[in-house]
């Protein structure tokens, strides 16, 4: 189970990747700016590598009960 997660995990951020790199891609070529493939690489594999590394960390949170509800002292008139 662990490898199948692994690998999902490397797809998604290859892909996130590849589409990241490709819009800045885009933008530059709207711009005017000519296809550099050394920016390229450089935005796939920063982008690829913070995506991979954010998906396979997840964030543990403590749940918690909620705090139980008081009765309140006001008044409170029917509507």
């Amino acid at each position: 189970m662990p490898n199948k997660n692994r690998y999902k995990t490397l797809k998604l951020a290859v892909f996130s990747g590849l589409l990241y790199a490709g819009g800045l891609a885009l933008f530059d070529y709207g711009d005017g700016v000519d296809f550099r493939l050394g920016k390229f690489i450089f935005n796939f594999l920063f982008f690829g590598a913070a995506m991979r590394w954010m998906l396979s960390h997840p964030k543990k949170e403590k749940l918690t009960p909620p705090p139980p509800i008081r009765k309140s002292s006001c008044i409170s008139f029917p509507l």
